[in-house]
């Protein structure tokens, strides 16, 4: 091993890693690269399914559902998150652990508080904010999270016909999307079970997130192939943006 340049603080791994035969790897930060990269939005009235700029109605959306924070003049929180906030342009102008202000850009100059945020879990698949405006004490009940999730939620008037058509065709692609609806609400919904806030919420599209490849991923894999050890990925992402990762390192060939 030395003559092959190859050194080891622990000699004694050795004969461990040759008794490997397969090996799991999370996709997210581990296969592909630790950021994502906002890609667009597909909104509902997008026919057939096109990613397009960001519009007002998903800006103001993703801009309020949320839990991010500033820590010494820097937004943090869920990497996926700050994506999509700064895509949008808003501000976060204070922290505070009590509410968040959110201020849009310039030209509306509106803020907002959060009055109530019901978390993102991983067995409800979604996370509910409900907002107020502190300029005309509107309120608005927004909803993100898995897009089956989602539409299951929604009022299926609010839903496009080929639903399951455009995101089907978006997750074969590899991308990462989050689903997105709103109901008007008041402030009395902040004292309300989660289940009753999300009930007859209307659906308004997609937000579209890119999680590209690292770049030795797929010479990594081929290695352990090679080496007769079966390579799998673990992750809760949606089936076929899995599919679509899994033939872009060669997890399989068909």
């Amino acid at each position: 091993m030395k003559q092959s340049k190859i050194f080891t603080l622990a000699p004694n791994r050795i004969n461990l890693g040759g008794g490997i035969n397969i090996c799991l790897f999370d996709k997210t930060g581990t296969l592909t690269q630790d950021g994502l990269s906002y890609a667009g939005v597909v909104p509902k009235n997008s026919k057939n399914g096109e990613i397009l700029i960001m519009d007002a109605i998903m800006s103001t959306l993703i801009g309020l559902c949320h839990t991010l924070t500033v820590i010494k003049d820097k937004l943090t929180g869920d990497p996926l998150e700050v994506a999509l906030f700064e895509a949008t342009g808003w501000m976060l102008p204070i922290a505070n652990s009590s509410q968040n202000l959110l201020v849009k850009d310039p030209e509306s100059g509106e803020e907002w508080t959060h009055i109530k945020t019901f978390p993102f879990t991983s067995e409800t698949a979604r996370q509910t904010v409900v907002a107020q405006s502190q300029t005309s004490g509107e309120v608005k009940i927004v909803v993100k999270g898995a897009p089956e999730t989602i539409k299951a939620l929604c009022e299926k008037a609010s839903l496009p016909q080929n639903f399951d058509e455009i995101l089907g065709k978006l997750t074969s692609q590899g991308l990462r999307i989050i689903a997105y609806a709103q109901k008007k609400g008041t402030e009395e919904d902040a004292e309300k079970e989660r289940f009753v806030v999300e009930e007859k919420i209307e659906f308004e599209g997609f937000a579209i997130l890119r999680n590209d490849l690292k770049d030795e991923t797929p010479g990594v894999l081929k290695n352990l192939q090679e080496a007769g050890i079966r390579t799998l990925m673990v992750t809760g992402d949606n089936l076929n943006t899995a599919v679509a990762v899994a033939k872009k390192c060669n997890l399989f060939e068909s």
